[in-house]
This record gives C-alpha cells, structure tokens and sequence, in this order.
C-alpha cells in the first residue's frame, strides 16, 4: 500500500468524502485527489492529515503502528521474517539491526509495544525496504517477498561492443538516456513558494535529466560546504517534490524562520526526524524537525556541470 492508498482507506472507514477531508486539514479537493490515486507521493501536512483520520503520521508514511494490526500480530511478523527470510538467532538479529535484546525478548513472546519501531529500523536497510506493504499488510502471508532485481538485456543494449571487431570496450561506456528537462532556480526561489506549480520557469535555464522525475522537478547548485565530501558547491542537484522522503533520503527542506530553502539528509529515528549535514565539521550537525519544517521535495539526481 501506497501512503494515498492508506489515506483513502482511513479515510473512508472513518466516513469522510474527499471534499471533507480535504477542508479539514486546508487543501484542495484536487490536492487531495492527487495524494490519493498517488500522484502526489511527498504530500504535505502529513500531520494534520494524521490527526484528523485518528491514526499516526508513521502508519500513512510507512504502514507501521496501524490500527488495522495488532502489536502482537506484528510481533508475529518479525518473528516470521527473522526465522524464514534471515535463518539467524535471536542474539544475531539483535546485533544486526541494533536492537536491545530485551526488546526482542518481548517480540519474541508477542508482548513488545515497540514492534513497528523494530520495523522502521528493518525497512531503513536496502535489502529490506521492499517489504514496507508486506509488514503493514495485517495477513501474514507465507511467502516473503524477494528483493527486485535488474535484468541485463543483451539484445536492448549492445553499446559496450565494438563496432568493428565485436569486442569489449572498456575504456568508453554509453551515457545515460535522457528522462526529462527541469529548470534551475534560486534558493530563495525553492524556500519561498506555496505551490511548486506557481513557479514560472518557462524563460530558465534547464537541465537535462537522466532518472525518472515528475514534471514539478527542478534544480538547484549547491551552495556551502555542509555537504561535503559527497556534494560539492556548484553540485546540480534535481529536486522531485513529488518523490517520497524516507529516511536517509537527500532533502530540500524549508525552515519556517529562514527565507530560504536549506540541502540535507533526512534522518527518521524512533520516531523523531532530523536534518542531518554530511559535513563531519560542519558546526550544526542536527536540526530537530518539529513543526517547523516543510519538505520541499528529494533529490534524485546530482551532477557536475563544467
């Protein structure tokens, strides 16, 4: 499930039409229409939004801490994926997902109240993130799901042969094809707006790029040093709005008291959330993030131009 398939669905066992939902937390019907059918992945007021359906921001952003399923049910669970998907002991997984053991002692019997705090940290790791609807599906299906892949197609993509003599050639590979352009704006510009869609960037410069982004994408060069080593000033990064932010994702976020949008890492932790600097020396490490914060949208890409 999506977060607008779990927004639809409390929604509506709660009794409420769009269009009452919508003016309770101050959007749109349109606005909400499109959090819904899952245009909209990034939606804001996640947490008005929350309040009103009576269920926690957590449950309509990662599935976890539903009313739907049981914390003993979602003990099972756990269980269920320690011993089918890992084959580990229950000191192993204590030590790989850095939970106290006494914590998993209760998980194991069924009686934690912790265990969608268990499943966030589960499903911050790569290898396990595909499984955000299986842990929030309240059935505990039987098989679990694997880790999509990538399929190499020989026939799709021949570029790293040589056209002459049919060999390898390593010393060139084929660049990336083209997805979308976007437009490169201010800073000031990505911290100042209401509506991404009021932005008139017809007349701005725009970059090419090479990943999958939604049409409200833009683009913005990095400025300062907080994020260095992996971004440097003069960095392109290309912004989605309509990206989902999970944890450990690069953000542009807007502080309520600055006029300007700021570049950092979001950090999800037993449910506080955080922008994080790359920059080890950077003075102000962490900013909490408690209501005065509106995330603008992710970065998907970033690259160098020369």
């Amino acid at each position: 499930m999506t977060i607008g398939s779990r927004i639809k669905n409390q929604r509506l066992k709660l009794g409420f039409s769009q269009a009452g939902l919508a003016d309770q937390v101050g959007l749109t019907q349109q606005t909400l229409q499109k959090i819904e059918n899952g245009t909209t992945k990034n939606p804001r007021r996640i947490e008005e939004i929350a309040k009103f359906l009576k269920c926690t921001p957590e449950y309509l952003q990662f599935g976890v801490g539903s009313e739907e399923m049981t914390q003993q049910e979602l003990c099972e669970k756990i269980r269920f994926f320690r011993i089918t998907a890992l084959n580990i002991s229950t000191a192993e997984f204590s030590n790989k997902f850095s939970i106290p053991e006494q914590v998993l002692a209760e998980i194991e019997a069924g009686e934690s109240k912790l265990a969608d705090k268990v499943v966030e940290k589960i499903l911050r790791y790569e290898d396990f993130s595909h499984l955000q609807d299986w842990f929030s599906s309240p059935e505990l299906q039987p098989e679990i799901p694997p880790k999509p892949t990538k399929v190499f197609n020989p026939e799709a993509d021949i570029s790293w042969f040589d056209d002459e003599d049919h060999t390898p050639n390593n010393n060139v590979s084929p660049g990336p094809s083209i997805k979308a352009t976007a437009p490169l704006i201010s800073w000031v510009q990505a911290g100042s707006w209401s509506e991404i869609s009021e932005i008139k960037a017809y007349d701005a410069e725009r970059y090419m790029c090479p990943v999958n982004c939604s049409d409200l994408t833009f683009v913005l060069k990095v400025q300062g040093v907080s994020m260095e080593p992996k971004f440097h000033e003069g960095d392109l990064i290309f912004v989605d709005p309509e990206a989902e932010c999970i944890h450990g994702s690069y953000v542009v976020a807007r502080l309520d008291d600055d006029n300007q949008a700021t570049f950092k890492q979001l950090i999800i932790e037993s449910g506080h959330k955080f922008l994080k600097a790359a920059n080890p020396n950077w003075p102000e490490q962490l900013i909490p993030i408690n209501g005065n914060c509106t995330l603008v949208g992710k970065v998907v890409f970033a690259g160098k131009s020369f």
